[in-house]
């Protein structure tokens, strides 16, 4: 499966409002105006479309994928506020 097959099916299986801020903030890196300050610290900002497509495909091939549950939330803030060590 190609990554954009990949991104697809990922796509499709979004809350529909997920998918709207997604393509929300597509949009806006597809703006003329680079000037606008978000607040973004440099380091966490996109270059390019390419710069994009690397951040990509560097999450589709950083590990297993794991399931996002309620109860995984619930033990990723209880990790993050009794700064307990992480676990997947």
């Amino acid at each position: 499966m190609s990554t954009e097959e990949q991104l697809l099916e990922y796509w499709r299986k979004l809350p529909s409002d997920a998918q709207h801020q997604v393509l929300e903030f597509t949009r806006s890196l597809q703006t003329e105006d680079n000037s606008l300050d978000l607040g973004v610290p440099e380091h966490l900002t996109i270059q390019s479309r390419e710069h994009l497509d690397q951040l990509l495909q560097a999450g589709l091939e950083s590990g297993d994928s794991i399931e996002v549950t309620d109860e995984w939330w619930a033990q990723k803030r209880d990790q993050l506020f009794n700064n307990a060590p992480e676990t997947r």
